[in-house]
């Protein structure tokens, strides 16, 4: 690898080579992607979000750091979604993407994310980073006339408008904090915005739901669907099978523990496919304090981080967890500390038990009495409902 290798943030001067780099490793661009490409890449790239790898001059490598915000324990937290990594064909296996992603925890911590997600492509270069496979994206497909008879007016249902973003973005808040949630990301006003304008997808509303949906290859895909209470999923999902004379399937990214597995009579998915997604901390002390925990969750658990990547989570802590609330206060080593790397830090943060921890080998020490009071503290099924 030639020496002049080295990280660099992109400008906007840099877009045609990072098109060029991304269509090289994707896939050629459709045309009517391009303009909302270039329009969200020179927004990040002046946010100081896309970071790239250059040799000389000519740059070789770049990633994206979106800025998102994650539910964890039903309190949403700064989150990095890791995207568009791309390495020129020519300089791959040659050490750029390592370079590239230890960039982007450095980046990440500088930005202010708390904790960073990514669907990875190869999972060998992010595990030995410290990124670990915690959840899942669940997609089940489901008979549309089965949907069709859950209850179709069981709730008023109208289309949403762009003067309901605020009320939309209000409602998804509310749900995913009230059902403690773990992995959803939150809808920001950006994206939001872009997918009511697009004439492919769908959206309705109740007083207390949200569908988007779309048609693919004659079946519907449910992109998302919220509901606060019962009559609010009956009508939804009867809105989504209401299309059942023509299409006869209806695919959905849900929750593992959505209501309309048990609303149906049957079995509600004929096929569950799950897409894996990695995770990883970046600041340790902001992700323990910003997490939601249960409230009779009561510890306080000596632990030694090491990671050479995020020198403010690295070292020597006491946890402690009461009344819903949880934090990392510096001390010295102790003896009795539970050892954790990056991959075992961010398992056990995404409710991995501490069983499965020490098996893998990312869990190592501790006292005794202590790995059922952190299974329970941190106790979570973390799930995505797309891809960043």
């Amino acid at each position: 690898m030639a020496i002049s290798i080295r990280t660099d943030d992109l400008t906007e001067a840099d877009l045609d080579a990072a098109l060029d780099i991304q269509n090289r490793a994707f896939g050629q661009m459709s045309d009517d992607w391009l303009d909302e490409w270039r329009r969200r890449t020179t927004a990040l790239i002046e946010a100081g979000r896309v970071v790239g790898v250059r040799d000389g001059d000519r740059l070789v490598a770049h990633a994206r750091l979106r800025p998102f915000r994650q539910y964890w324990g039903g309190r949403s937290l700064p989150m990095a979604g890791i995207a568009a990594v791309v390495v020129a064909p020519d300089y791959r296996g040659r050490g750029v993407g390592t370079l590239l992603m230890q960039s982007v925890v450095q980046r990440g911590v500088e930005v202010g994310d708390v904790v960073s997600a990514l669907y990875p492509a190869t999972i060998p270069l992010y595990r030995r980073l410290g990124w670990e496979v915690t959840g899942s994206q669940y997609r089940v497909s489901i008979d549309a006339a089965a949907l069709r008879a859950l209850g179709q007016g069981a709730a008023d249902v109208r289309r949403v408008e762009e003067r309901d973003l605020d009320d939309v973005l209000d409602h998804v808040r509310r749900h995913w904090s009230t059902l403690g949630a773990s992995g959803p990301k939150e809808l920001d006003a950006d994206t939001t915005r872009y997918s009511l304008a697009d004439p492919k997808l769908y959206c309705y509303r109740t007083d207390d739901g949200l569908l988007m949906y779309a048609w693919a290859k004659g079946e519907f895909v449910v992109h998302h669907l919220t509901a606060g209470s019962e009559q609010s999923a009956r009508a939804l999902w009867s809105l989504v099978g209401s299309g059942s004379s023509v299409a006869k399937t209806v695919h959905a990214y849900v929750s593992p523990h959505d209501p309309v597995h048990l609303l149906l009579p049957d079995t509600a998915s004929s096929e569950t496919r799950q897409e894996r997604w990695m995770f990883r901390l970046l600041d340790a002390p902001a992700a323990f304090e910003g997490r939601g925990y249960p409230t009779g969750a009561r510890l306080e658990v000596p632990l030694t981080i090491a990671d050479p990547l995020a020198a403010g989570s690295d070292g020597s802590w006491v946890l402690r967890i009461s009344d819903g609330k949880g934090g990392l206060e510096r001390t010295s080593p102790t003896p009795n500390a539970l050892r954790l790397g990056p991959n075992g830090l961010a398992a056990l943060y995404a409710g991995t038990p501490l069983a499965t921890l020490r098996l893998a080998g990312l869990a190592e020490g501790g006292r005794a009495d202590d790995d059922t009071s952190l299974d329970a503290a941190f106790v979570a099924t973390p799930f995505l409902l797309e891809y960043f």
